[in-house]
């Protein structure tokens, strides 16, 4: 084989097997090699349900301590909460959880500090939203109201499914200004998770890995539709091809380049076989068909001169028979009579 080509197989692991002289007879007929999709890119930080049980400890923790005018321990428990969320940042509750320590914060914050107050809550309301007024205080206007801004993701795959605080965005979105929590998950994997900031409308550029070319993340989110290959942009394998089992019986494969696909074609296992017999067939044994054929021909022209013979066809005219030659306009017809017709003239 002079080079390798990696497979998408649509379908389960049992039709694969199945369908492989299929596979093998394309590839031989192309001399390439299929190979499965390379290994994945490793997962982001995995999420901790302990993590989060401590937390809810600590965040408790805080609202006691600030009601009992302890300060002190309640500013503790919340630097506990936001430095442990920071260093968990694939929680998927992780937004909620700060922004209940910035409300507990702002609540300390109201007594000594109101300017440092609105920043907590400002962070906050980034985080989850305003929430209802709380017994006692008025409700805010719509002045009050923080902007949203107009945020588009640069380098997120289509097929990526990317959470702001918790809710998934599409492509473009709007948010509060702001820290916010990002998680992108890509085939059922947390691929990044940590914190932005987005302060103005534009275009929010996400660090997180790039996918393996070639591998199942590279080409996740190819789909059939309409009888075609839909490849979603940004592939980075430079030389695949996707299959599938056909109803009526063998594949359908396609050969595509990067995010472009060409048509389903339709594959049986004898498709493209190399004729691998004698370049005729072997003399039969005995007496040769063409010396057969030579004699017949022989014997039949024989019988027919032996015929032509009996019938006179070889004999000289007989005496007496009158006998026309023409010689054409140019010359004068020529008359032979026979000696007894010039006796009697």
């Amino acid at each position: 084989m002079s080079k390798t080509l990696v497979l998408l197989w649509l379908g389960t692991s049992a039709t694969q097997v199945s369908h492989e002289p299929e596979l093998e007879s394309w590839s031989r007929a192309r001399w390439v090699e299929l190979v499965p999709p390379a290994s994945d890119a490793p997962a982001g930080v995995r999420a901790d349900e302990a993590v989060v049980t401590k937390i809810e400890a600590w965040l408790d923790q805080a609202r006691v301590a600030a009601s009992s005018l302890d300060d002190t321990t309640a500013r503790e428990r919340v630097a506990d909460v936001e430095r442990t969320l920071r260093r968990h940042p694939a929680l998927p509750q992780a937004a909620w959880l700060l922004a209940e320590a910035l409300h507990v914060e702002a609540a300390l914050a109201a007594r000594t500090a109101p300017t440092e107050r609105a920043k907590l809550i400002a962070r906050a309301v980034a985080l989850e939203g305003r929430r209802a007024p709380a017994f006692g205080e008025t409700e805010a206007t719509a002045s009050d109201a923080p902007p949203l801004v107009r945020a588009t993701l640069g380098n997120a795959r289509s097929s990526d499914q990317v959470y702001f605080d918790g809710a998934r965005v599409e492509k473009r979105f709007d948010l509060i200004a702001g820290e916010h929590h990002v998680r992108v998950v890509r085939r059922e994997r947390v691929v990044w998770a940590g914190w932005v900031s987005v302060e103005r409308p534009g275009e929010v550029r996400i660090p997180m890995q790039a996918p393996v070319p070639c591998s199942l993340d590279d080409v996740d989110g190819v789909r059939l539709e309409q009888g075609g290959v839909v490849v979603p942009p940004g592939v980075l394998c430079r030389s695949w091809a996707v299959a599938r089992p056909r109803a009526k019986g063998g594949i359908e494969i396609a050969s595509c380049r990067g995010s472009s696909c060409g048509p389903l074609m339709p594959w049986k296992r004898h498709d493209g076989a190399l004729y691998q017999g004698p370049p005729q067939p072997p003399p039969e044994p005995g007496f040769p068909a063409w010396a057969t054929w030579a004699l017949l021909g022989a014997g039949a022209a024989a019988l027919t001169t032996g015929v032509l013979w009996q019938a006179g066809a070889f004999d000289d005219p007989k005496p007496g028979a009158t006998r026309f030659e023409f010689y054409g306009p140019a010359k004068q017809q020529k008359l032979e009579l026979s000696p007894s017709v010039r006796g009697r003239r």
